[in-house]
């Protein structure tokens, strides 16, 4: 199982059945060219199937649906912005500032990208 509670064995049928209907639109015939668009494939399905988790956030109380793909992106953002090393391998470096400095070095190109501070 993994953090949300699918069987490995269920997401690999997601994913399965996710390439399937992405392959349904392949007309190529070259091999070698099928193996790339089939990874490409892959990863688009893999991709698809975990922007549905995402997207499918909470509800408030007053209703007001929630998606959980904002929050990671925020904190996706956060996380470069204020890293300085990679915490393994797998991932991104961060650029190291703190967040007063990278607001800064924002409003800065905003303002370069105005007419007469407008």
């Amino acid at each position: 199982m993994w953090a949300s509670g699918v069987s490995w064995n269920q997401l690999l049928a997601d994913l399965t059945r996710e390439v399937a209907a992405l392959e349904t639109l392949d007309l190529s015939t070259d091999t070698r060219e099928r193996e790339e668009v089939r990874k490409g494939y892959s990863l688009l399905a893999s991709l698809n199937l975990s922007l549905r988790q995402l997207l499918s956030g909470r509800t408030l109380a007053d209703g007001t649906p929630t998606y959980r793909f904002h929050d990671l992106l925020h904190d996706m953002a956060r996380r470069l912005l204020t890293s300085t090393a990679p915490e393994s391998k797998d991932m991104l470096p961060g650029l190291g500032l703190t967040l007063p400095v990278a607001h800064a070095q924002l409003l800065d190109r905003y303002w370069v990208k105005t007419e007469n501070g407008l």
